[in-house]
């Protein structure tokens, strides 16, 4: 996220400050949002179905990292087209 919105170059003074307070509050917050929304995702496919299907495989551990990527990538792509193709967020 800090690549979409930018970090900010100066430092504010005044009342900037603490719309700068209230910026890095809630950016931390939906961050972590998002963040625990791919980890549930991540969490329920993995205990539900990945420990059936690659129980005995080789290589299980690049195959889960190479799943979670994907779900990143599937949830960025909708939450793109929600807010601003059918701007719904």
């Amino acid at each position: 996220m800090r690549i979409i919105l930018e970090a900010r170059q100066e430092p504010s003074l005044g009342f900037n400050y603490f719309l700068d307070l209230f910026y890095e509050y809630a950016f931390f917050h939906i961050g972590a949002m998002i963040g625990c929304v791919i980890a549930l995702l991540f969490i329920i496919a993995d205990v539900f179905y990945f420990n059936k299907k690659l129980k005995n495989v080789k290589d299980s551990t690049l195959i889960r990292f190479i799943i979670i990527v994907i779900l990143t990538i599937i949830l960025g792509i909708l939450h793109y087209v929600l807010e601003k193709v059918a701007d719904v967020i």
